[in-house]
């Protein structure tokens, strides 16, 4: 990996690099109050992803298709937690005081392998959370889909399906930025792009479940009712993740205009390009704090949950169908529309 024409890409060029901007910003020397709120950062960020996870783990309020791409995501911020851990070894190991280069590593060195394994696992923790506003408008679409009996059924493929989108857009992306292929003006552009797009794409998708059902409404078919039912919970799913959707593709935004900003704007000294490099990568780190509160309070069975684990009582919250497991007020549901079809 040649570093030196990596890093001919960087901040003073028109249009670097994102993987060269990552070096540079991996060669300045934090200062030790720099650390010690990261440290902190990444410390009660542990402590909340880890609630999150048990909490999204013990919750039956969505279908599993979404339920586990949720965790799955949740739990992928230790990815970007371990990558500026990694960082920090890196710089107390290579770098002097003053923020100059004590030994830039030859191709031969750790210090390669620990700016690479860096790199590669703080962008695919990026490019995992930009790919998430799509996985859950993929795993509505075949809930709308499969309207008559889509609470009722596994539908493994589905989950295959949906994580392999996100591992593969993830995996892909990260490749080509180790690659030093993909520059950040077209990142940032793809960014705004895919979150105007999949903001578009939840609205319409709601929309039509919400046609759906007034149509079905106005129909008297005994068969129409499962999908009836089907499509009320589609909407009231929509209504619970809602919050979280419109916050991921907040932060996304903002994060990309923070960090395009020092890049547009090539007048802006390195003092506050690096400021704006790590306000935004604490933003970033921290965002299992912001996160849990917001899906503590978004989705009534977290919440439900949370208070049970700190022994705060609450009302019952009834979930969603799961399969094998007692029968709940929707099971009743389909079997008295079974026995009904049966007359």
């Amino acid at each position: 990996m040649d570093f030196k024409a990596i890093m001919s890409n960087g901040d003073n060029c028109k249009n670097p690099t994102i993987f060269s901007i990552f070096l540079s910003g991996a060669l300045e020397k934090m200062d030790s109050w720099c650390i010690f709120l990261y440290f902190f950062i990444i410390t009660l960020g542990t402590v909340c992803n880890i609630l999150s996870l048990w909490i999204v783990a013990k919750s039956r309020v969505f279908h599993a298709n979404l339920q586990f791409p949720i965790w799955w995501t949740a739990f992928a911020w230790f990815e970007i937690a371990t990558s500026k851990i990694l960082i920090i070894l890196y710089q107390v190991m290579y770098l002097e005081a003053d923020n100059g280069v004590k030994d830039f590593p030859p191709e031969n060195s750790s210090g390669i392998m620990l700016l690479a394994w860096s790199a590669s696992m703080h962008y695919h923790f990026i490019f995992s959370v930009l790919a998430a506003p799509f996985i859950v408008i993929i795993e509505r679409g075949f809930a709308t889909w499969f309207i008559y009996d889509y609470e009722k059924k596994r539908r493994g493929w589905i989950l295959v399906l949906i994580l392999l989108v996100q591992n593969s857009f993830s995996g892909g992306l990260t490749i080509l930025t180790l690659l030093n292929i993909t520059s950040y003006i077209e990142v940032a552009i793809f960014g705004f792009s895919t979150s105007a797009a999949s903001l578009t794409l939840f609205l319409w998708l709601r929309n039509l479940n919400v046609k759906k059902l007034a149509r079905l409404k106005v129909e008297l078919k005994l068969g129409q009712l499962s999908a009836k039912y089907q499509l009320r919970e589609n909407l009231k799913t929509f209504r619970m993740i809602v919050k979280i959707f419109a916050l991921v593709l907040i932060l996304m935004m903002i994060l990309i205009v923070l960090k395009t900003l020092p890049v547009v704007f090539f007048a802006v000294d390195d003092q506050r390009k690096l400021w704006f490099r790590n306000i935004t990568d604490m933003i970033v780190h921290a965002g299992p704090i912001y996160v849990t509160i917001c899906i503590i309070f978004a989705v009534d069975d977290y919440h439900h949950i949370f208070r049970q684990i700190f022994g705060w009582k609450t009302a019952k919250i009834s979930p969603v169908p799961i399969f094998g497991g007692p029968k709940i007020e929707s099971d009743l549901y389909f079997e008295l529309l079974k026995k009904a079809m049966n007359k």
